[in-house]
C-alpha cells in the first residue's frame, strides 16, 4: 500500500507533483471534505481504492494498493516516497525536462576526449591526427583549433588533419572559424598540391564547405589558391577575402588535374543552392570546358538539387555539361531528367494547315520521319509517357500535325513551356501520291514560316539507313531558317547492333546529296533500352532556353 504525503509548509500534496497528480489531488480534496468510506468511491470488490484515514490533527490521507495507479502517477509517488530510479532512468528524465523547457539536450552518444597521455609537444604525426579526430567528434570547436595550431607550429599539420579541422568547424556551423583555420594553416598544408593527399583534402575541404553553406569560403579558397579560372559572375559571390592575396598562376599539377571537375561540378551545386542561377550556369560552363567527367552519383546529385529548387534551366545545362565531359548517366539520372523537363503534357490540337496551327505563344520542337520508324515511341520515351503519342503497327496512322503542350501546368519559374509537334510520317507505300504532295507542301511553308519553330528531328532508322523519302525530307530541311536547329535521330539502335559508325556515315553521304547541313548533330537512339534520353534533352534545351530568354 502507498500513503500519499503531504508537501512540507502544510500546502498539500499539488505543490509538489506534477501536473497529471495535481488534477488527481484537486479531484480527490474535494471529496475529502467530508468523511466517506470506501464503498462511496468505488463498488464492492473494487481495488481502486482501499481506505481514507485521518492524521493526528484529522487531516485526511488517501491510502491506496499501489498496484492501481497510472503508471505515471506511480512513478511520481515513487519519487516523491523516496524510492530510488535506475541511472539511466535518470539520465532520460532529465533530457526530456530539459527538452520541454527549451534546452539542448546532451547527445546520448559517447562523448571522445583527447587520447590518453597526450600532449602537443612530444605528440607524433599520427597522435595528432587521432586527437583531431577525437575533438571533432566531441565537438569541441575551441579546442580543435588549438590543437592544430601546436601541429602547425612543429610541422606536423598535413593536408588531411586541416581538411578535419574545417569539416568540423563547417558543419557545426562556424564558419567563422572554418575561415580563420584556412587563413592560418592552408598555405603550407596544402602546398603545391603537389602530392596526392593535398589535392584530394582540399576537394574534400570545398564540398563540405558547399554542403554547410559556406559558398563564399569555398569560391575564395578555390581563387586564393588558385584552383581553378572562375568567371566573374562567380568571384563576385566570394565577398571580402580571409586570403592576403590570390594566387598569381593556376595549379597545374598531375594531382590537382584529377579533382578539378570534382571541385567545379561541387562548386556549381553550391551556387545553385544559393538560387544564383547564372553563376550556376556559368559554373558548369567552366567545368564543361574542363573536360574531365565526373561520378554518376555527382551529377545525380546536382541535377537533384536543380529539381528540388525547380529552375529547368540550369538543369538542362547540367544535362549539357554531362554530356560534354562524358559522365555516365544511370536510371536515376534519366528519371531526374524526365521528370523535371517534363512535368504536364496536354494535347492541344490536331493541325492539318497552316491556318489551323495553334496561336505561337511558345517556342516548338518538331518530330518527323518515314511511317514506321519509331517516331511515337520516341515521343513517348522522351516525355516518359507511356501513351501520349499514339503507337500503331500500322505506318502512316499520325496523318496531321499534332500539338502537345509540354510544362503548360508547371509551377517552376521559368516553368519551360514548349510545343511538342508530331509531324505525319512520310514515304510510305499505301498513302496515295496527292496525299504525300499536300504533307509535302504542307511540310516545307510550316518549316520556312513557322517563327517559333527551334528545333527538327529528323528520325531515320538506323538499321536501313537514309532512304529516298528521307533525302526528300532532308532537301526542304535545307531551307531551314538560320534560328532553327536540325538534328538527325537514327532509331532502333538497339537492333542494329555495334555498327553505329556505318549508319552515321550514310547519313552525312546523305544529308550531302540532299544539300543539307552536313554539320547536323547526329544522336543514337533506342525506345525499348531508353538509351539516348540524355542526348535528346540537350537539344530540347534549347526551346527551353527560348522560353526562358522570352
Amino acid at each position: 500500500m502507498t500513503q500519499l504525503p503531504r508537501s512540507p509548509g502544510g500546502r498539500g500534496l499539488g505543490g509538489c507533483m506534477s501536473g497529471a497528480v495535481q488534477g488527481i489531488w484537486a479531484f480527490l480534496a474535494l471529496t475529502l471534505s467530508r468523511p466517506l468510506s470506501a464503498s462511496a468511491w468505488a463498488p464492492a470488490g473494487s481495488r481502486t481504492l482501499a481506505a481514507i484515514s485521518r492524521g493526528p490533527q484529522g487531516e485526511a490521507s488517501l491510502v491506496l494498493p499501489h498496484g492501481s495507479l497510472p503508471s505515471l502517477v506511480r512513478r511520481s509517488l515513487a519519487n516523491q516516497a523516496g524510492e530510488e530510479l535506475s541511472p539511466r532512468k535518470r539520465r532520460l528524465a532529465k533530457n526530456k525536462r530539459q527538452a520541454k523547457g527549451g534546452q539542448q539536450v546532451p547527445s546520448a552518444t559517447k562523448r571522445f576526449d583527447l587520447p590518453g597521455g597526450f600532449d602537443p609537444a612530444t605528440a607524433t604525426e599520427e597522435e595528432f591526427l587521432a586527437a583531431l579526430k577525437a575533438l571533432a567528434r566531441n565537438q569541441s570547436v575551441n579546442k580543435i583549433l588549438e590543437v592544430a595550431a601546436s601541429a602547425h607550429d612543429r610541422s606536423l599539420l598535413t593536408a588531411n588533419m586541416l581538411y578535419h579541422v574545417v569539416a568540423a568547424e563547417a558543419r557545426l556551423g562556424r564558419g567563422d572559424l572554418a575561415a580563420n583555420a584556412l587563413q592560418l594553416f592552408s598555405r603550407r598544408a596544402l602546398g603545391g598540391f603537389e602530392d596526392e593527399e593535398a589535392a584530394l583534402a582540399a576537394g574534400k575541404m570545398i564540398r563540405v564547405l558547399c554542403q554547410n553553406g559556406f559558398q563564399p569560403l569555398a569560391l575564395d579558397l578555390v581563387a586564393s589558391h588558385g584552383l581553378a579560372q572562375l568567371p566573374d559572375s562567380a568571384l563576385a559571390l566570394r565577398g571580402d577575402s580571409v586570403f592576403e592575396r590570390d594566387a598569381e598562376e593556376f595549379v597545374q599539377t598531375p594531382a590537382w588535374e584529377g579533382q578539378r571537375s570534382l571541385m567545379l561540378s561541387n562548386l556549381a551545386r553550391g551556387v545553385v543552392t544559393l538560387r544564383k542561377w547564372d553563376e550556376a550556369q556559368d559554373m558548369l560552363k567552366v567545368w564543361q570546358s574542363d573536360g574531365q567527367s565526373v561520378s554518376t552519383e555527382q551529377i545525380n546529385g546536382l541535377l537533384e538539387a536543380c529539381a528540388k529548387l525547380r529552375h529547368l534551366p540550369t538543369l538542362l545545362a547540367a544535362v549539357e555539361a554531362m554530356a560534354q565531359t562524358g559522365t555516365s548517366p544511370d536510371d536515376r539520372t534519366f528519371e531526374l531528367i524526365s521528370n523535371a523537363a517534363v512535368q504536364s503534357v496536354d494535347f492541344v490540337t490536331g493541325a492539318v494547315s497552316m491556318e489551323t496551327l495553334p496561336d505561337p505563344i511558345c517556342p516548338e520542337v518538331a518530330f518527323i520521319g518515314r511511317s514506321n520508324v519509331g517516331k511515337s515511341s520516341l515521343v513517348n520515351m522522351i516525355c516518359n509517357r507511356r501513351a501520349l503519342a499514339y503507337t500503331s503497327k500500322t505506318p502512316g496512322k499520325t496523318q496531321q500535325y499534332n500539338y502537345f503542350l509540354v510544362n503548360g501546368q508547371s509551377r517552376w519559374k521559368p516553368p519551360g513551356t514548349f510545343y511538342l509537334v508530331d509531324l505525319p510520317g512520310v514515304g510510305y507505300a499505301k498513302v496515295p501520291q496527292p496525299v504525300r504532295q499536300r504533307w509535302l507542301d504542307f511540310m516545307k511553308q510550316y518549316f520556312q514560316e513557322r517563327k517559333t519553330l527551334r528545333v527538327v528531328f529528323h528520325l531515320v532508322d538506323s538499321r536501313h539507313g537514309p532512304v529516298a523519302q528521307d533525302e526528300e525530307v532532308m532537301q526542304v530541311v535545307s531551307a531551314l531558317p538560320p534560328g532553327t536547329s536540325y538534328v538527325v535521330v537514327l532509331t532502333k539502335a538497339d537492333k542494329r547492333g555495334k555498327d553505329y559508325e556505318e549508319a552515321a556515315g550514310l547519313v552525312r553521304k546523305a544529308l550531302e546529296r540532299a544539300g543539307c547541313r552536313t554539320s547536323a548533330p547526329i544522336v543514337l537512339t533506342s525506345s525499348d533500352s531508353k538509351f539516348g534520353r540524355d542526348q535528346m534533352w540537350r537539344y530540347l534545351r534549347l526551346a527551353v532556353s527560348a522560353t526562358t530568354e522570352k
